[in-house]
């Protein structure tokens, strides 16, 4: 109640002007009951102003709020410039422990007049202490004397024979609390490999600076404790001034490192923004080729499959190299689990089915045509790189899906010059090849690649049936020199004018449900 009175004083004095403001008679009868409520204690008493920069005053300057910070800081110097002057470090702990903000006192502890040593005793018992805001308070007094005198006192600090004495964990939870600075970790090495390792496998990122040599021999030390997922927002912020080969290792062992059940959702967002900024930034390296960009597409596909920056070079790769289009095939069509050796363990399995699902993954985005450049299809090497696909395919004993996956990315083929669908050296493949599979993965691939429709309840199939107008005329306009094609294209209208019945017949229910 009497926190709660403060607020009310302080609102109602801190902007007497406005309609809701209570008159200050009014204000002098709440004042009173705040003072008889006020506990008797010095350091209960004390612990609001440590809430926050600007303390809710019961006696504000109106319309004033700088006026009100700067009277906070000096009721704050006032409250532990009386304690140290007592040589009372218990209470100073008291306070940090009771006080909203336990940074804020470590930092107005440095601050305020006192004698030196005092301020000293205060800072190793803080830090001798597993509590939190004990260590906060330290915090703050480390940035208050790094903010005075420099990271010079931070390395001095450490130079301390004492705390060659303290636990390796006591040690470590005061090492985190120091400006992190090239200094400070070489500093942090003389301790030993054991307090380094400590240090590294627990330090935050946020607070490194911009200096990139000191963000390169940060990330190289994330990285060797295992922490490649805690270098990738560094390594995002500062990716124009480190080296290609650094960035690509970052990535390569972030993907293999589990990620943190305790993760929140913003975390999960942000790592996929850093994860599409460091390939943006790769993408623009003349030093990384396309292979190492379509193997780290591979391992972040799962994340790049509806991002801002789709797996472009894995598609390139995909309609380039027959031999990587069969590799992917071949993971989710492969010999069945129970033909695998009996002595392959659980792991095993289990990665081959994620590898399984990740391949499937990118069958489904890739829609990039072999041979297609500039809108056109070059028809050489369409039919080159289709005679080599289905040479493998038949090897691998997957010829009838992979004629089919053929035929689904051949439904993305563009229009020819003539105004007809599809493009001409799609036509003479579909005529060369004589594969009732490719044609039915054409047909799949035109109905998948259609997605969601919107129409009103009693529309019917008016769009399918305008769609399968479309197709008809243009198997009209290839059954002369085109049979199958045009075969092929009457099949896609009548599938479209099947379905146009099936909303007819939809949309007739429900005229007789309303």
């Amino acid at each position: 109640m009497w926190e709660t009175l403060r607020g009310l004083l302080h609102n109602h004095r801190a902007f007497p002007d406005a309609q809701w403001a209570l008159p200050e008679d009014q204000l002098e009868g709440i004042e009173k009951a705040y003072k008889a409520l006020e506990p008797a204690e010095f350091v209960e008493r004390s612990a609001w102003l440590f809430a926050s920069l600007d303390a809710n005053l019961p006696n504000p300057t109106p319309n004033d709020w700088r006026a009100d910070e700067q009277a906070s800081a000096a009721l704050r110097h006032e409250v532990v410039k009386k304690l140290l002057a007592q040589g009372d470090a218990e209470s100073i702990l008291a306070l940090a422990s009771v006080a909203k903000t336990p940074g804020l006192v470590g930092f107005v502890t440095v601050e305020a007049e006192g004698r030196l040593e005092w301020k000293d005793q205060i800072l190793i018992s803080a830090l001798h202490s597993s509590e939190n805001a004990k260590l906060d308070l330290a915090y703050g007094m480390i940035g208050a004397f790094c903010r005075d005198k420099g990271v010079v006192w931070a390395v001095d600090f450490l130079k301390r024979r004492e705390l060659r004495e303290w636990s390796r964990d006591r040690l470590s939870a005061a090492l985190l609390l120091m400006p992190p600075s090239q200094a400070i970790w070489d500093s942090i090495a003389r301790f030993g490999k054991e307090v380094e390792d400590e240090y590294w496998s627990q330090v935050g990122t946020l607070r490194i600076g911009n200096d990139s040599v000191n963000v390169h021999f940060a990330i190289e030390k994330l990285l060797s404790a295992g922490r490649a997922q805690a270098a990738v927002p560094l390594a995002g912020r500062h990716g124009g001034s480190l080296p290609s080969e650094l960035l690509i290792r970052v990535l390569t062992q972030a993907a293999q490192e589990t990620w943190p059940k305790n993760s929140g959702s913003n975390d999960t967002t942000m790592f996929i923004f850093w994860i599409e900024t460091l390939l943006k930034r790769l993408d623009q390296a003349e030093d990384v080729s396309e292979t190492q960009i379509a193997r780290l597409e591979w391992l972040y596909l799962a994340v790049l499959e509806h991002s801002r920056r789709p797996p472009v070079m894995l598609h390139t790769v995909m309609a380039s190299s027959p031999e990587f289009f069969v590799k992917v095939l071949s993971a989710v069509y492969g010999p069945d689990a129970k033909d695998a050796d009996e002595q392959s363990n659980k792991d095993d399995e289990v990665r081959a089915r994620a590898v399984a699902s990740q391949a499937h993954n990118l069958l489904r985005s890739w829609h990039a045509v072999p041979g297609l450049k500039a809108g056109a299809v070059d028809e050489a090497q369409l039919e080159d790189w289709t005679k080599r696909v289905r040479l493998l395919c038949s090897e691998a004993g997957i010829e009838q899906i992979g004629d089919q996956h053929i035929g689904q990315v051949l439904a993305s083929a563009p229009l020819d010059a003539d105004g007809v669908w599809p493009a001409k050296p799609v036509r003479e493949l579909i005529e060369a090849t004589r594969s009732r599979n490719l044609e039915l993965g054409i047909l799949v691939g035109i109905q998948n690649g259609r997605g969601v429709t919107r129409r009103g309840l009693l529309d019917g199939g008016v769009q399918e049936r305008s769609i399968a107008k479309r197709y008809r005329e243009w198997g009209r306009a290839t059954e002369l020199d085109w049979h199958r094609t045009s075969a092929l294209l009457e099949r896609v209208a009548q599938s479209f004018e099947e379905r146009g019945q099936w909303h007819d017949q939809n949309a007739e229910r429900t005229d007789w449900t309303l």
